[in-house]
Formats: C-alpha cells, sequence, structure tokens
C-alpha cells in the first residue's frame, strides 16, 4: 500500500462484546437515539464477562423477543449468524427477500434493516457477537480482512449449506453451545476461537458458490478498511479524497485499487452506501423527500432527487410509491 509520509494510518476501533440469543429469551437495551427513526437495539449487559457470548436455541415462532418485535423492521450495532436446521418462512434484508430454508445459514451486519417472518416449526441458533469481540486483537484484525461477508452490504448474506459443510458448522455451533453453557477456564477465548472456525468455513462456502479467488492481502485489507470508513462517515464526508486521505494512500492508488477488487471507484461505493439509506429512510419512514436529503447532508432537496433519480432511475417519491405496493 502505497502511504505518504508522516500521515497518521486510520486505526481500527477499540475492542467491544459478543452475544447470541435464541427469540423471546433475552432483553435488549432499546437505544432509539433522538436522531433515530428506524429502531435500533443494543445487546443487553448482563454477563459477568468482560466480553460476553450467547448462544441459545430457536425453537419458537414467537417474533417478539424481549423489548421488539423481529418481525418489524429494525438494525442492530451487531452481527447476526441465524442457522436455520428447520426452515420456513422469509427474512427481508435490506429490500431483498431471502427464504429460510433447511439448513441455510444468514448473515446481517451492524446497521442493516431487517425483518423476519419464520414458520411455526422452524428451528435453529442465533448467534450475536460484535465486530470487535472478532478482532479481540491485531493479529486477528489482520487475518479478519477477507471476511467480505461481514462487510455492512454484502452481496449474498445468506446460502444453505450442504453435505459435509453441514455437519462441520453444526458440530461448531454445538461445541460453543456447550462451551458457553460451561463454566470451565479460557471459557471466552474457546468462545473467540470457535466463531473464527465459523467463520472460516463460511468464507470457504461463500467463495466456493460465487468462485472467489484468493485476493491479495494488503488490496483486500485496503478495501475492506474503506468500507468501514465509509459506513462510518458516508453522511458527512461524500468527497473521495477524503476518504483517500484519511487511509493515507493516493486517491488515484485507491480508486485503482477498488476498480481492480470489486469493480468500482470509491464515489460509487459512498454512493450507493447513500441510496442505501435513503432507500430505508423512504421505505420504513414518514420523512419527507426534503428531512431525508437534510439528514443525508444535502443542502439542496432538489439537487438530492436528481442524485437519487441518476442512480435509481427513479425520483425519491417513485420509489416510496413502488416499494411499499410491492412489500405491503
Amino acid at each position: 500500500m502505497m502511504s505518504r509520509p508522516g500521515c497518521t494510518p486510520w486505526k481500527q476501533r477499540a475492542p467491544f462484546t459478543v452475544m447470541s440469543i435464541g427469540f423471546a429469551r433475552h432483553q435488549y437495551s432499546h437505544t432509539l437515539m433522538q436522531a433515530e427513526v428506524i429502531p435500533s437495539y443494543d445487546l443487553s449487559r448482563g454477563d459477568s464477562l468482560a466480553a460476553p457470548i450467547r448462544l441459545l436455541r430457536c425453537n419458537t415462532a414467537s417474533e417478539t423477543d424481549g423489548n421488539y418485535n423481529s418481525a418489524e423492521p429494525h438494525r442492530h450495532n451487531y452481527h447476526e449468524i441465524f442457522y436455520f436446521i428447520k426452515g420456513g418462512g422469509w427474512h427481508d434484508i435490506d429490500f431483498r427477500r431471502f427464504p429460510i430454508e433447511d439448513h441455510a445459514i444468514h448473515f446481517v451486519n451492524p446497521g442493516q434493516v431487517h425483518l423476519m417472518r419464520r414458520a411455526p416449526d422452524s428451528h435453529g441458533f442465533i448467534i450475536l457477537f460484535t465486530s470487535d469481540f472478532y478482532m479481540l486483537d491485531l493479529h486477528n484484525r489482520e487475518r479478519s480482512s477477507p471476511m467480505w461477508f461481514l462487510m455492512h452490504s454484502t452481496p449474498r448474506p445468506a446460502l444453505t449449506v450442504a453435505q459435509p459443510e453441514r455437519t462441520i458448522l453444526l458440530d461448531t455451533i454445538r461445541l460453543m453451545e456447550e462451551e458457553f453453557n460451561g463454566g470451565g477456564a479460557h471459557r471466552e477465548q474457546l468462545l473467540h476461537s470457535y466463531l473464527h472456525v465459523l467463520l472460516l468455513h463460511s468464507l470457504r462456502l461463500f467463495e466456493r458458490l460465487e468462485s472467489i479467488e484468493t485476493l491479495e492481502d494488503a488490496s483486500h485489507t485496503l478495501v475492506n478498511r474503506l468500507r468501514s470508513l465509509i459506513e462510518e462517515n458516508y453522511i458527512t464526508v461524500h468527497a473521495p479524497r477524503e476518504y483517500a486521505e484519511m487511509l493515507c494512500v493516493s486517491q488515484n492508488h485507491l480508486n485503482n485499487t477498488t476498480r481492480r477488487m470489486i469493480g468500482r471507484t470509491i464515489g460509487d461505493l459512498v454512493h450507493e452506501r447513500i441510496i442505501l439509506e435513503a432507500q430505508r429512510l423512504l421505505f420504513h419512514t414518514a420523512m419527507s423527500v426534503k428531512e431525508i436529503a437534510f439528514r443525508l447532508n444535502y443542502d439542496d432537496p432538489s439537487y438530492f432527487t436528481r442524485f437519487f433519480r441518476k442512480h435509481t432511475g427513479v425520483a425519491p417519491h417513485e420509489f416510496r410509491e413502488a416499494a411499499r405496493k410491492k412489500h405491503h
């Protein structure tokens, strides 16, 4: 990576916690901020571990989990992995609907808006964890970079697992469950290791499905760091040049890297993230186009409307009408 002299590289955020839950068993703290219009939920903080993990079986079709309704649009500040042993129903993740099939694994990342309707006899496991729990130290931060399906808006968040991977994944989850329910020494480290094994096997499945070749570590890390920065700053920072400066690389180098790795420019990624948030607000809230434009840091609603139409092919109000008609 081409760094500029005297530039302090972008830093990873400090570690945080991990959890895993079953429906209607654990409480969440509802953190609906004054500026937030789509419900967002934090993990509860009741475990004696510094970085708790909770893994429970999902054996009920109840859509109400703790203090919120999982069948209504909402988002979390953590990752969720759903492994359905017995399927049935559907799962909406950011305007895309995925059937809940037998032995399907679904990934929902922080900030994504989702809702779920499960069949009465569906069951399986749910694992909740925060990014920083997985990235406990620098070594894990480095080796986690290829986990592109843990990025905010992955192109394929769900897949059906066949043998022999089905047995491997279920055995790993059950080892996690056994360790979670036990109280032995090194519990947190073992749970962390099992999670890493589960994610590595998931990565192998995604790569096989998409025929993705192993990418250069430095370039892949750079693109993932860019995606993380965009996720944190897309409302206030729109200029590609500023993201290159945050990463201490030239704009040309960063653009060339993103084109080569994922076929898109810095500007493409920023615009895609803004459009996604605009679509969420149009579909899930009653905010006016003007209010949404201001929320996304556009002072001129007319310019925002032209920007939205350019990238989606329709005006914001047309998207709202079509999306609501389709989903309701």
